[in-house]
């Protein structure tokens, strides 16, 4: 299938890559210039419509207008009501217009007003509400093709294939090269290359197969192309995986690369096909494993040479036809039988004619009771001893080999395309569980296993490793399973109690088949093991994480192993990213929390506390709920730094904080608002019931004692207190302080160490 930009588009991905503040933007202008109360931009995902840009939306749609959407979504036209007849618990008028992406519906912008609005049915609206579609799905295109065209590089960061990008034009020219592909194709590859400088590598032959994969991606409908290249002087061979991407329109836009070192596997290949021409060039000269088949009779002979090869006596094989078809492999029964019938069928009606040789390929169990892959060419001729019927006759040659060098290609595709699939799934998402999901649950059908888990490593307090389980499937594919619960504990590499911190402890990969080791478990929750792999997963040389896969129909061995190489480094590629992220978000939120901390007293900053306020004025707007600020000093505190020094003032000032963080709730916000002054305001609370508290607080205050250092004498301070409950006619931020600052300046004047509350109509002067 074709790579085009509008057939893979969903709305999970849309979602992610567009920003509200650029779309927000975007429907306050239309909202001013059609004049009404609403405009909204609503992605549809799954059946469902999610708001992705406003202005001066209502925290819930109604029924009515989220139906009106889905008749746009349904139907693909505008939609314009002028007035609405039911019931009056949503807008009166309505206007939607679809929204597209390179003609991939995606969404509808709609307008919405409690007033009529006959003008909704004149021509110039309409063209006017299709030019503000027309800007949306054009910022939701761009955003999009942006989020793609970054993704697609960041996956092969950490891969272990190699990446090149072409760009389609007059020229094809390369627009992007992992580091992975620098160091498979040497440095004599750049960014801009063309396709002349790119094809200047290879071999004459080469260069000749891989532009002809650059021409066949320029015609629509093209699928993805494989081919194998050798580097011109160099004794290396790449295998490239190449996948077009089209616009809506079907022309060429990219042809993504994907390179992986194949000089091993084209030396094996190369063995192989030695191998087989040999066998060849033998059984032009000697008749290898012939065998005749009498239908009459049923029975079957082999020549002894075939016997000796499945390791049988040449008495042992001169069977029933029925006993023959016990040693195929049951899934190919059918299949041999068949053709058999047919070849004797076909013989029958045209007895006259040159007997038609007949070629299959099927497995066959040997007396070991191991399948072996062979290629069965037969014919039917006259029986020499009854004219008129038929005998089959024909050789063997054994193909396993050759089979299982396809089956090791098929597997390396195969991985590719799980690498692939997790990547992209992880730099969309970022859900580093859901990308394990995917790649455990296909190694399971690729290897034939029924569990198999991955675990996340990390280091202790103590510096020594530590795992937990991050993803279980069993055979039935389920993610919910009992290992995962939710008080499933951390285990170290001390407690060896189980394969998973053996393989911690170890940090080898390791395998064992039936008979299981005494003792050999997985942890609680999870199936005993008939037979087990375990590969720890690395970056860097960091261990930080645990592959394990179990229950395996034909069992474990060091090729799988090494089968498995590509896929556990990606896992500690995505392990790695996922961690770096991380350390990127919590630095951020440290950085956050420093920006709001009063460095000195721990407490909030001034700027934290505004930013707090906010919540409470929210609260107060809607529901009326009372809130109450204190702006606290502390008495004569200039007189505390002359006479005992700045470090004992500072001492002071986080007493003070102390006291006053102790002495409230932890709904409540303390803050520092500046030199020797503090601020709380108390969340949900009367001017009464605060009056009382900060009585208490001000009397702790008074309670405590200091020193000063090199100073005998003990001393003490006091603070005063200026309280105002939030009200209507000072329902700002700065008008509620000023309250409460003419109540602090009142219990100075007063004499100070007291408590005032403002009392409206009062003045500090």
């Amino acid at each position: 299938m074709p790579h085009q930009i509008y057939s893979r588009i969903s709305g999970t991905e849309l979602l992610y890559a567009v920003t509200e503040q650029e779309l927000n933007t975007l429907c306050e202008l239309a909202a001013s210039f059609f004049a009404v109360q609403s405009c909204v931009v609503k992605i549809q995902d799954e059946g469902h419509f999610w708001i992705k840009g406003s202005s001066g939306i209502p925290e819930q749609l109604s029924d009515h207008e989220a139906q009106c959407c889905r008749c746009v979504m349904e139907t693909r036209q505008p939609l314009l009501i002028s007035e609405a007849r039911e019931a009056a618990s949503h807008a009166c008028a309505y206007a939607g217009h679809p929204l597209y992406i390179e003609r991939q519906l995606v969404g509808v912008l709609c307008l919405t007003d409690i007033r009529p609005r006959p003008d909704f049915q004149e021509t110039a609206f309409g063209i006017d509400l299709g030019r503000f579609a027309a800007l949306t799905s054009s910022v939701l295109t761009a955003a999009y093709l942006k989020m793609r065209a970054a993704a697609r590089p960041d996956i092969f960061r950490h891969s272990p294939f190699g990446m090149l990008v072409w760009s389609a034009g007059p020229v094809m020219r390369i627009t992007y090269v992992s580091e992975q592909a620098r160091v498979l194709l040497g440095d004599d590859l750049f960014i801009s290359a063309t396709d002349t400088g790119f094809l200047s590598l290879l071999s004459q032959d080469d260069a000749l197969a891989y532009q002809k994969v650059l021409s066949l991606h320029r015609a629509p409908d093209t699928a993805e192309q494989e081919i194998t290249f050798r580097l011109k002087d160099k004794a290396v061979w790449i295998s490239q995986f190449s996948y077009p991407e089209y616009d809506a329109d079907g022309h060429l836009q990219s042809v993504y690369c994907y390179l992986l070192n194949a000089t091993a596997q084209k030396a094996v290949e190369q063995q192989l096909e030695r191998a087989r021409l040999e066998m060849y060039v033998r059984l032009d000269s000697v008749a290898i494993g012939t065998w005749s088949y009498d239908p009459q009779t049923d029975i079957r002979r082999v020549s002894p040479r075939m016997a000796e090869m499945l390791g049988f006596a040449p008495e042992e094989l001169r069977i029933a036809q029925r006993d023959w078809v016990e040693l195929i492999h049951p899934d190919d029964r059918a299949y041999v039988s068949a053709a058999t019938r047919e070849e004797l069928q076909n013989r029958q009606r045209h007895p006259n004619e040159k007997p038609r040789l007949r070629s299959v390929e099927y497995r066959i169990r040997n007396r070991d009771g191991v399948y072996l892959w062979v290629q069965s060419g037969g014919a039917f001729i006259e029986s020499t001893e009854t004219p008129g019927k038929f005998v089959l006759l024909g050789s063997y040659i054994d193909i396993t080999a050759r089979k299982q060098a396809e089956s090791a290609l098929n597997e390396r595709r195969t991985l590719l395309n799980i690498i692939q699939q997790a990547q992209q799934q992880f730099m969309l998402t970022r859900d580093l569980q859901a990308a394990f999901a995917l790649i455990l649950n296909q190694l399971l059908n690729l290897l034939q296993c029924s569990l198999g888990c991955i675990a996340l490593v990390k280091h202790g307090a103590d510096g020594d490793p530590e795992y937990s389980l991050s993803t279980v499937l069993d055979v039935f594919g389920e993610t919910s399973h009992p290992a995962l619960s939710a008080d499933t504990p951390v285990f170290s590499s001390h407690e060896n109690n189980n394969l998973l911190t053996e393989l911690l402890h170890d940090c080898r990969a390791t395998f064992f088949n039936a008979p299981a080791p005494e003792n050999a478990c997985l942890p609680a929750g999870m199936p005993q093991p008939e037979n087990y792999l375990g590969i720890p997963v690395f970056f860097n040389g960091e261990l930080t994480g645990l592959l394990v896969l179990a229950n395996r129909s034909v069992g474990f061995s060091d090729e799988t192993i090494e089968l498995l190489s590509p896929v556990v480094l990606s896992l500690g590629a995505l392990i790695h990213t996922r961690d770096e992220e991380e350390k990127r978000m919590q630095t951020e939120a440290r950085l956050a929390k420093l920006a709001v901390t009063d460095t000195l007293t721990g407490i909030l900053n001034r700027r934290g506390f505004f930013e707090k306020t906010s919540d409470f004025l929210a609260l107060f707007r809607r529901y009326g709920t009372p809130s109450t600020i204190a702006i606290i000093d502390i008495d004569f505190f200039k007189r505390v730094n002359d006479r005992y020094g700045h470090a004992t003032g500072d001492e002071v000032l986080r007493s003070v904080a102390s006291v006053l963080a102790g002495g409230v709730r932890d709904t409540d916000v303390v803050a520092r608002f500046g030199g020797e002054e503090f601020v709380i305001l108390f969340a949900a609370t009367g001017i009464a019931q605060t009056q009382a508290v900060m009585e208490r607080i001000r009397v702790a205050v008074a309670g405590v004692s200091f020193f000063a250092q090199g100073k005998q004498d003990e001393f003490f301070v006091t603070i005063s207190a200026g309280l105002a409950q939030l009200a209507q006619e000072e329902s700002t931020v700065d008008k509620w302080i000023a309250a409460a600052d003419v109540a602090l300046y009142q219990a100075k004047a007063q004499g100070r160490n007291r408590v005032v509350c403002y009392q409206p109509g009062a003045s500090g002067n």
